[in-house]
């Protein structure tokens, strides 16, 4: 791409752009970026080396802001990006890499110069990079063909191409004259082979490489709807779908007090139910067991609950006729009690299912995905008590989810689970269910530890089975990549744990049952 052309992509071009404009500075530090990835991430099992490319995407992204990242700004940015990466230092997994692009995002933003104080726009602006960012290449790629296609185009390149002539020429004809001279440099060119480079390039390798440059050129040139640090967007006002009439007749405050009458008159026979058979423990009847009864109704009463927060945040919407009536509001602080003792309802629903049938991981995220609910709830009460706005309730459960993710990410799900079920197994308390040894080899290696206390306390005539499974695991980890890049705390704690347990240091091992 020539200077004439460059422009059109970055700032708004003079007549004469500088070698090193901010398209070029840019593009400069973008390029570097699939080799490096090449190097750190292609079939490779990347953990610390995630983590390294991901500082290096930072990096550039720096490069690319220019004198614009000389802020304070930048600073928090370089904070909040440290702390997304620890969870993946701890070990690799859906959250760890979601908290780390979530973290490398607000960095580039935040050294480019965006800054929104708006919890609501923030969170808008957030998913709209998210969302649009992969497209970014292309639609900047599209831009500066076009703008390479105007007029004088064809005559400033073919100026370029002549401006090269000479150089190229004479310094071929000085090369040459060189390795006659020389025998070391007529050994160097003798090295040079364009077919070896062509021979290394498979298709995967160039998908890899066409795909880390659509992922990393957003980071790079970060844009958002509005221009960053441009002029405040343009309000725009939408003709409601409804009429007047019939949204007060439909959303006014007689239809939701209406509503709340009889949500509440319906919440109250459910919870009246549980009451009795779940908190009291009145004997259900003979063709329902407290697991049947536990494991109906633990999901769809969450969703139940979710559905009443949002009927409540609509209701309530900020400047209503409906949030201001004090009947209304009573009968919300009494439904979203009723939300809450159903929410906890659940839980202790779910709580009974995984003591009769074991934990998956699945139902530990139900426990949290509940908890989260009755934690909005409760926001719902504190945003009608303090008077607080809907953006406020948004913000607020927003910043609970990501509290609640960002501590999930550091949980070791399947070494926690396989430690529950192993000390709540039929083997280990003679009630309850025979531990799944077929679930836990599908968790993985990190299920190994719980597996040799679980063998531990088995014996020695039934643990053929377990130790099989114990065996298998451990063959499996054994072959998995090792080296710098693949390195994280969760596989240097069980490297460590492995060893000691080749020592003797864990115990009696499969290896001492006959």
């Amino acid at each position: 791409m020539t200077e004439a052309c460059s422009p059109s992509v970055g700032a708004p071009a003079p007549s004469r752009t500088p070698p090193f404009g901010s398209f070029w500075r840019r593009l400069a530090a973008w390029a570097p970026l699939m080799p490096a990835a090449d190097y750190l991430l292609f079939r490779r099992y990347p953990v610390l080396a995630l983590v390294l490319f991901v500082l290096i995407v930072a990096l550039a992204a720096l490069i690319a802001a220019g004198p614009r990242a000389l802020h304070v700004r930048t600073a928090a940015g370089a904070g909040i990006l440290a702390a997304s990466l620890c969870p993946l230092i701890d070990g690799i997994g859906p959250l760890p890499v979601l908290f780390a692009l979530a973290g490398l995002t607000l960095f580039a933003l935040l050294a480019a110069g965006w800054f929104e104080t708006r919890a609501g726009r923030a969170l808008a602006d957030l998913l709209w990079f998210g969302a649009t960012g992969f497209f970014r290449l292309f639609r900047d790629l599209a831009v500066a063909v076009k703008a390479c296609r105007g007029p004088g185009t064809r005559r400033r390149f073919g100026a370029w191409l002549l401006s090269w002539l000479l150089p190229a020429a004479l310094g071929s004809i000085f090369l040459g004259l060189f390795s006659n001279a020389n025998p070391l440099i007529e050994q160097w060119l003798r090295l040079l082979d364009p077919t070896a480079l062509l021979r290394a390039i498979d298709g995967w390798r160039a998908f890899f490489w066409l795909g880390m440059g659509v992922l990393t050129w957003p980071f790079v040139r970060p844009r958002l709807r509005r221009r960053i640090g441009g002029a405040p967007p343009v309000t725009v006002t939408v003709e409601p779908i409804l009429p007047e009439a019939w949204r007060r007749a439909i959303f006014g405050p007689m239809a939701i007090l209406r509503s709340l009458v009889l949500f509440n008159g319906l919440f109250a026979i459910e919870s009246g139910l549980d009451v009795v058979y779940l908190w009291h423990g009145t004997a259900l009847p003979s063709d329902l067991s407290y697991a049947a009864y536990a494991h109906r109704g633990a999901y769809p009463l969450v969703v139940t609950a979710l559905l009443a927060g949002g009927f409540l945040i609509a209701a309530t919407r900020d400047g209503s006729a409906a949030a201001r009536s004090r009947p209304i509001r009573l009968l919300i602080h009494l439904w979203t009690a009723q939300n809450l003792l159903l929410v906890a309802s659940s839980i202790l629903r779910l709580d009974l299912y995984v003591a009769a049938y074991s934990l998956t991981f699945l139902r530990f995220a139900a426990f949290i995905w509940m908890l989260l609910t009755a934690t909005g709830l409760v926001l719902i009460l504190v945003r009608m008590t303090l008077d607080r706005s809907n953006a406020w309730l948004v913000a607020s459960n927003f910043a609970a989810l990501t509290a609640v993710l960002y501590a999930s990410s550091f949980i070791d799900f399947p070494g926690v689970i396989a430690d529950y079920n192993v000390r709540h197994s039929r083997e280990m308390t003679r009630s309850g269910v025979s531990l799944d040894l077929d679930y836990l080899q599908r968790l993985g290696p990190r299920t190994l530890p719980a597996l040799d206390g679980y063998i531990r306390q088995l014996p020695a005539s039934a643990a053929a089975g377990a130790c099989a499974v114990r065996n298998s695991l451990a063959a499996s980890y054994a072959v998995e990549p090792t080296g710098w890049r693949s390195w994280s705390l969760n596989r240097w704690r069980l490297d460590r744990y492995l060893a000691d347990a080749a020592t003797g240091g864990a115990g009696r091992t499969c290896a001492q049952i006959p």
